[in-house]
């Protein structure tokens, strides 16, 4: 079984927050399901700032928060996501752009994020801290789907959450793995060509 097998779909959706990381669950809109398995991968729900937001346990999405503005930002930090996956064979991920930085989706391995290697490799790929500590405590992975409103100039539908770049490592994702990605890169608008928000 995918998730373990305590956990149940209708109760553990939990508000995205990094200010009010305790709180109790609430929002939760839709569960996700795989589309060979027909487990329960993750849902849909609303932060406590009622962002919608995509959640899951086993499938690892690492955000990176970069300073400053243009594309030659996040040459550091890109460079850094490629010497990682050079080092470690199998490790493969999509990447995408966001309006604060970059954001990972892990394709090759199942693991939930209080798990030790997690930490490691989110240390090593120069992941949010806050995010980090904030998804361990959760026990899940947590990805805003819908564009930060004070970003955006007029109306939020012209904006998107996320850009693809590209995947990086050589690793072949898992079936529960592209359910996930499709459904975020539907939801972020990843290939819309939009301002990023």
């Amino acid at each position: 079984m995918l998730l373990p097998s305590s956990w149940d779909a209708k109760t553990s959706g939990q508000n995205w927050t990094y200010e009010n990381e305790d709180q109790d669950p609430k929002h939760q809109e839709e569960a996700l399901y795989g589309s060979h398995s027909r487990e329960v991968l993750g849902w849909i729900g609303r932060s406590g700032n009622l962002f919608r937001v995509l959640q899951t346990k086993t499938i690892p999405i690492i955000d990176i928060d970069i300073d400053g503005q243009g594309s030659e930002r996040l040459g550091p930090a890109l460079r850094r996501i490629v010497a990682y996956a050079k080092s470690h064979l199998g490790f493969s991920a999509r990447l995408y752009m966001t309006a604060g930085g970059l954001r990972l989706i892990v394709t090759t391995v199942s693991i939930g994020p209080r798990e030790e290697a997690v930490a490691i490799m989110g240390e090593e790929l120069g992941a949010d801290p806050r995010y980090m500590r904030m998804c361990g405590r959760r026990g899940m992975y947590a990805a805003r789907l819908e564009p930060k409103r004070e970003r955006c100039h007029g109306s939020a539908g012209g904006y998107a959450v996320t850009r693809f770049m590209g995947t990086i490592g050589h690793g072949t994702a898992s079936h529960e793995a592209w359910d996930i990605i499709d459904r975020h890169d539907l939801e972020t608008m990843a290939f819309s060509g939009r301002p990023l928000a």
